[in-house]
This record gives C-alpha cells, structure tokens and sequence, in this order.
C-alpha cells in the first residue's frame, strides 16, 4: 500500500493522493512546481504501515501531480506575517506619503508668514514707543499747566465765564493807565503759548545767532538760485543769479526768539528796516528771497 500523505521537500507543503504515493515514485508539487522523489518516510512523520505487495511503477511511467492539502499549521504560519507585512508596508508608504506630501510644506510656510508678521508688529509698536519717549519736548498736560501756572501766573486759570475786569479808559477820578515801559513786551514763548524764562531766551537767541552765521543757498526754480550771507560783524548780504539778478547788502540785528525756532531779524538795506522772521528746521533756513513775497528754503554751503 502506497503512503497516503506526502510532503514536498521544496516548499514543505503537504500533498496527498487518493491512490497513495509509492516510494521511488516521481511527484510534481503543484504549489512550487518542484519534481521530486517519494522517499520513504521518516520516523515522526507518519509510522511505517506494513507493507503490501506492491507493483513497483513502471520506468516510463509519468510523473504525479498531487493535489497539495490544506495544512493548518503551515496556514496558521503564513496569514499572521503575510498580515504583519503588509502592515509594516503601509506605513512605510504612509510616512513616505506624508514627508513628500506638499501641504506639509504649505503649512510650514503659513506658519513662517505668521510669525514674520507678529515679529514685524512687535517691532514697529516697540519702535514708536522709543520714539515717542525720546522725543523732547512732549510734555504731558499736567506738565504744561504747571509750566504756565509757573510763568505765566495763576490768574490766566480763571474760569472761562467770569467776567473780565473793567477798566475805565479815561476815568475822571479813577486810576490811571500805566505808561508803556520801552522795550517791554510779550516775550518769547514756547509750543503752548507759555513764556520761556529769561535765560532760555538768552541760550536760543545765542544758538540760533550762531547757527545763522555763514553762507546759504537756495535754488528758487528756473534757473534762478540765491545765495545769502550772514557775518559775525553785523552786516549780510544777498545776491540772486540767474534770470532777473538781482543783490542786496546791509546791517542786520537779531531782535528775539519766536518760540523754539523762529529768530527775529531787523535788515537795514539803504537806511530803510525791515523785520523779517527766519526758521530753523532741521539743518534748513526759512528766509524771505529777494524775490517779492516769496519764502525760500535754503541750505547751509
């Protein structure tokens, strides 16, 4: 009697016929697709059956193909790792997917953006938060009512609608008004209107006297330019070049400050004063030309 179960050397899959397999016999495997020769069996695989008489197969006899047979076990080896490999497969593919994936990379430049644009703001507020604290002269209102209060007086804190006090102007028996004191008046007074002490004046005026000495030019369009000379002597002179040239010469004295940058000048060209105004702005001078009613900006040479 034949073996009625077999197993292929090849890919160890168990076969079977239902004629048995005799030893010596040539067998196809029909999962490997392997030849192989019926061996006789092995102590653990199948116990020796006593054995009948049997017809060896013929030499030209071909080959079986057995039907192979469903192991358990071998299935029971092979679906858990075909499983498992195919898991580890995906997500394999999975996290190559998402590192080429390009929304990854939009969402990273969406995230830069944003924090360009908050850094940007952080810097402009903190920047003009520094400016607005170095700025002279920004004063808080409290400050400048006790600048006033301290210059001017406390009379001029007077409710707005209390009645102004009434002087007669040519009383019969009454006070007098006081004679005018020469060369008293106003005096200088700053941004808001309050007075500017004495020695303030006195360093303004000597700043922008200083600042005034010198050679300026100013070019008045179409050619035409003016150049203005101010001398530590007392005398200055002006000269236009250009269409309609024109030159003037004479004596100046400084007269006083107009708040912080405004210098009073008297000109005396052929005995006949004139009083003008000259502003100091940044590095520039806002000078009457020797243009009728025209202001010029000139520049330091």
């Amino acid at each position: 009697m034949g073996l009625p179960k077999i197993k292929c050397p090849e890919c160890n899959a168990g076969l079977k016929s239902a004629a048995g397999f005799t030893v010596g016999q040539t067998v196809c495997c029909p999962k490997c697709e392997t030849y192989f020769t019926v061996e006789e069996p092995e102590d653990d695989f199948e116990e020796p059956r006593p054995a009948a008489k049997s017809k060896g197969a013929p030499a030209g006899k071909k080959p079986v193909r057995a039907a192979a047979v469903d192991d358990d076990e071998d299935d029971e080896d092979e679906k858990p790792r075909k499983k498992k490999r195919r898991r580890v497969d995906d997500e394999e593919g999975d996290e190559r997917s998402y590192k080429n994936s390009p929304v990854r990379f939009v969402i990273l430049g969406v995230l830069i953006v944003v924090m360009l644009v908050l850094a940007y703001f952080l810097y402009e507020k903190k920047r003009k938060e520094s400016e607005a604290a170095a700025t002279p002269g920004s004063l808080k209102p409290m400050e400048v009512a006790d600048r006033q209060k301290e210059f001017i007086g406390p009379q001029d804190f007077a409710p707005q609608n209390a009645p102004a006090p009434q002087i007669a102007l040519n009383p019969q028996n009454g006070p007098k008004r006081p004679a005018p004191v020469p060369g008293a008046g106003a005096g200088a007074t700053n941004t808001f209107g309050a007075l500017i002490p004495a020695a303030e004046v006195q360093a303004l005026t000597q700043k922008h006297t200083t600042a005034l000495l010198g050679s300026w030019t100013a070019d008045l369009g179409g050619g035409v330019t003016e150049e203005l000379t101010y001398k530590a002597d007392g005398t200055f002179s002006a000269k236009q070049t250009g269409s309609g040239a024109k030159t003037a010469t004479g004596k100046y004295r400084v007269q006083t400050v107009v708040g912080t940058k405004v210098l009073k000048l008297e000109l005396d060209t052929d005995n006949t004063p004139r009083t003008i105004t000259a502003v100091f702005e940044d590095g520039e001078l806002l000078h009457p030309s020797l243009q009728p009613g025209v202001t010029a900006t000139f520049r330091k040479k």
